[in-house]
């Protein structure tokens, strides 16, 4: 019984010669889940050797069928009084536990001494007991123990130096609250005079996390908390490589909060008010632990409180101001390089970044909601050397038309999600108003249209597919009821239907179809900038010049939907579109160049506005101008 007496000072004789076991069972014959031990061994361990040298833990519920819980090996070089802990993973309880050791009795094999074995009951398995204070000193700003702290954890450091961790499950007053231990069985029932509540308190949320090198890793204010390697539950500090550990950000003479971390190739990103920092191990491949680590500043942007994305080469963050995006790539180990990726494109993000979601397939595109409602969109191919940046005003109303007359639906907030078909899913918290209230849809983007049946395509917002009978109406849309719509109905386009109140749209002259695309309408555009090429004497810009005619290199594409302005004299002016239709009246898709001819004046600065406004596929694959300049 000595062995469980909590005296490490022995030096108790358990067998007569190197093998043996220790037995108990649980008081009342109750049935507990052990999860963890320690062992110290006697106070003369190394006159000897008499100690365990190898073992196996077991449990039983009658005393003779035994299970192994853990098994240890070559646990040779103790020292006098040595304890060693040892945890493994158990959610079976048993009634009997044992020690079934080997390798004992020192070089003689006479006798096998210890002093101490202890084992942890697990959190989950455990009656809570309590803990006591000596006074409210100390906690919570000198006001004691509160409701608001159950749940909350304590570290405690034992009599051995070892600190362990508890949550609360009940106060009982300023100065009493019940806990479960986890980690490992205290010592002894000393009064413990170093211990602290935990950080993690109701009304002081973490503000970012992250996985790192199998740690769970979270920031609030200036400090990074990393639980033990591969227990996110445990955030128990420590000195050995796998324990817990708790880094202050300091550095580059300010004082920035964090505003998020992320996991990089080698380092966990740091991102603040002031720049982007890495904390890493000390040494090249070395693992981050709380003896080994190195924090390195790199010249970068300040950082807004919006969580980055992984692009694959590189991550893409928005800048501190909120208003530019930002690539940041790796120049040398745990050292870092930014630039702005929106330069060309700059007002697109002026308008105020809300979010990032980053999809990969089937093409590499940064999704980011903007504070006017409008979804902005990076094209971010760089090893192809593609980059672009684009905005996507949603078909509906968010609140009435804006002071310019625009009128689009307003974007919440997005995020990418592994679809079922191969390509990411960009799911989207769009806000309308609809019949005078407003609404909020969650909806996915459409992967593009490509080399299938005009009948297949789905351009339209917040729409709906009808696949059966050939109807001449349906239902189901009282999401948009009272609104006008686009119609793909078997290949033929049918514009400006209202929705019932009952959610049914009627095709016109009584119309039939199998398979219906509906939705709201949106317009597809894209305006060019003043022609700007090299001349015999450098760029032609505020030159005088005349486009005679564009030609449209195009994949797949409704030509009836496609029309092409030209500004001249300050006016956009339209032009004759050519244009394919079948003779049943249904959209044919073009694939091929197509000229287009405008009838410019020298006045004019060679721009063109393109816009496609039918529920139909448009895919412009190139754009080359024919012109003349002023030499």
């Amino acid at each position: 019984w000595q062995m469980f007496d909590r005296d490490k000072t022995q030096d108790i004789e358990i067998a007569s010669g190197g093998d043996g076991y220790i037995r108990f069972r649980n008081a009342g014959g109750a049935q507990r889940v052990v999860d963890a031990y320690w062992i110290t061994t006697s106070r003369l361990a190394t006159g000897d050797y008499d100690f365990f040298t190898a073992w196996e833990l077991q449990g039983s519920n009658d005393g003779t069928n035994w299970v192994t819980l853990d098994t240890r090996t070559g646990e040779l070089g103790w020292g006098n009084g040595e304890t060693r802990f040892y945890d493994f993973t158990n959610k079976s309880a048993f009634e009997y536990h044992q020690l079934v050791f080997s390798g004992g009795g020192g070089d003689d094999a006479v006798v096998t001494v210890s002093a101490e074995l202890a084992m942890h009951i697990a959190a989950f398995d455990q009656t809570p007991f309590d803990l006591t204070a000596s006074s409210i000193i100390g906690i919570n700003n000198d006001t004691g123990f509160q409701v608001s702290d159950v749940g909350r954890s304590i570290r405690l450091l034992g009599a051995d130096g070892i600190w362990r961790w508890a949550r609360v499950t009940s106060r009982t007053s300023t100065t009493a609250v019940k806990i479960i231990l986890y980690g490992h069985a205290l010592p002894n029932m000393n009064p413990i005079t170093r211990w602290r509540l935990g950080t993690f308190v109701p009304g002081k949320h973490v503000e970012s996390g992250s996985l790192y090198e199998e740690r769970l890793a979270f920031s609030r204010k200036f400090s990074v908390y990393a639980s033990a390697t591969g227990d996110f539950d445990n955030f128990a500090l420590g000195e050995k490589d796998d324990d817990a550990l708790e880094f202050v950000q300091a550095g580059g003479g300010q004082a920035n909060d964090i505003v998020w971390i992320a996991d990089s190739d080698g380092a966990l990103l740091i991102g603040t008010g002031g720049g982007i920092r890495a904390l890493s191990g000390s040494g090249i491949d070395e693992a981050l632990t709380p003896s080994s680590f190195k924090n390195r500043r790199s010249r970068t942007f300040g950082c807004a409180r919006i969580r980055p994305v992984d692009a694959g080469q590189s991550f893409l963050y928005v800048t501190r101001s909120r208003k530019s995006i930002a690539e940041l790539t790796q120049t040398a180990q745990s050292r870092f390089a930014s630039d702005d990726v929106g330069q060309v494109s700059e007002h697109i993000p002026k308008k105020g970044v809300v979010e990032l979601a980053f999809q990969t397939d089937p093409d590499p595109l940064l999704w980011f909601p903007l504070e006017n409602g409008e979804l902005g969109g990076y094209t971010h191919q760089p090893s192809q050397e593609v980059r672009g940046m684009h905005r996507h005003r949603l078909g509906g109303s968010a609140s009435g038309a804006g002071p310019d007359g625009s009128n689009w639906a307003d974007v919440e907030s997005a995020a990418v999600t592994p679809g079922q078909d191969g390509n990411d899913d960009l799911w989207l918290i769009v806000k309308r108003s609809i019949g005078g209230a407003t609404r909020r849809y969650i909806e996915i983007k459409t992967a593009p249209f490509e080399y299938g049946a005009i009948a297949d395509a789905f351009e339209v917002d917040c729409g709906l597919t009808y696949t059966g009978l050939a109807v001449t109406t349906v239902g189901g849309a009282m999401h948009l009821a009272g609104q006008s719509v686009d119609v793909l109905a078997d290949g033929k386009v049918y514009r400006g239907l209202i929705v019932s109140g009952g959610g049914t749209v009627t095709l016109p002259g009584g119309s039939t179809a199998a398979k219906w695309q509906l939705g709201l309408p949106y317009a597809a555009g894209a305006d060019t900038l003043e022609l700007d090429v090299g001349g015999r004497d450098g760029s032609i810009i505020g030159r005088r010049k005349k486009v005679a005619k564009v030609i449209l290199s195009l994949l797949e594409t409704d030509t009836t939907g496609l029309q092409v302005q030209s500004l001249m004299r300050g006016r956009w002016e339209p032009v004759r579109m050519p244009s394919i239709v079948a003779p049943d009246g249904r959209a044919t898709l073009f694939t091929g160049n197509v000229e287009v001819p405008i009838d410019d004046s020298w006045e004019g600065q060679g721009r063109v506005r393109i816009r496609h406004v039918n529920p139909t596929p448009c895919t412009i694959r190139a754009f080359t101008p024919v012109f003349d300049a002023e030499p």
